[in-house]
């Protein structure tokens, strides 16, 4: 399934537009289009869970970047974090688009990537793709709405993933879903939202659906992080633990993603 506004309009019809995100091979994801947290002394957008989130401005060369390889983003993490003083931290990556889309401006809209997990590595990591919006950072109240893929549950006998809703909140509505998924496979995930709620889609079947959606702007974000042992403790798990010298690392590969609205008006 790939991002297709006949596809879209069996689920909500509408004129749809599709910006289709192209990854060119390279060093790094294009700049123009994506951005990553950063550390400030307001508010380390930076840091999540335990793990660094990859930047150029805080990292040096290639270990800040998500190159691109075969045409796919490369969303590394790694046991080892070279600006951990106390090697407590894994070193994780997100990227956000820097456009935004919502129900302010737009009718209908649906975020959409084609993803691939790396199903060789321990319990306790977390691959999400999800729209976002913070709307302040000093209460966390903010605007989302994911999919979280757990690695805890990868290669269970009954495969779970996460889906989760804020409403200008700092808490969110989760449910934890059973699919019909193998987790080495390309797994396409797809949420389009509009003033009837939101759908949740896994390789073109609706897992979830709510009545509800947040109304708010928010950019297209992928990431790849570990949680705490206090912060989630169901996505958590000892077995992935940070290390004081270089040493195992994981990509969550991005082979696609594409943001498709209709435009207010022309519903």
């Amino acid at each position: 399934m790939d991002a297709r506004s006949d596809f879209l309009e069996t689920i909500e019809p509408g004129p749809w537009t599709i910006k289709k995100y192209v990854f060119t091979d390279g060093p790094d994801v294009d700049r123009s289009e994506w951005t990553s947290p950063v550390y400030t002394k307001q508010h380390n957008a930076s840091f999540l869970g335990r793990t660094a989130l990859r930047n150029p401005k805080d990292f040096h060369g290639e270990v800040g970047c998500t190159p691109v390889v075969n045409g796919c983003a490369q969303l590394r993490l790694s046991t080892y974090d070279p600006l951990s003083p106390d090697h407590s931290a894994l070193l994780g990556s997100q990227i956000s688009t820097k456009s935004k889309w919502g129900l302010s401006s737009c009718a209908k809209v649906a975020f959409h990537a084609r993803v691939i997990c790396p199903t060789s590595m321990p319990k306790g990591a977390v691959a999400a793709l999800f729209a976002y919006n913070l709307l302040n950072q000093n209460t966390d109240q903010r605007d989302e709405i994911d999919f979280e893929l757990i690695s805890k549950y990868w290669n269970n006998p009954a495969p779970q993933i996460n889906t989760n809703v804020f409403y200008d909140s700092a808490q969110g509505e989760a449910e934890q879903n059973t699919i019909a998924q193998v987790f080495g496979n390309p797994i396409d995930l797809m949420i389009i939202w509009s003033s009837n709620g939101i759908k949740w889609l896994v390789n073109g079947v609706t897992v979830r659906s709510s009545s509800q959606a947040p109304q708010s702007d928010m950019s297209l974000t992928l990431n790849f992080w570990a949680p705490s042992a206090t912060g989630w403790t169901w996505a958590y798990d000892a077995d992935l633990q940070p290390s004081n010298a270089p040493g195992q690392g994981w990509t969550f590969q991005i082979a696609s993603a594409a943001v498709s609205y209709v435009p207010k008006g022309t519903e």
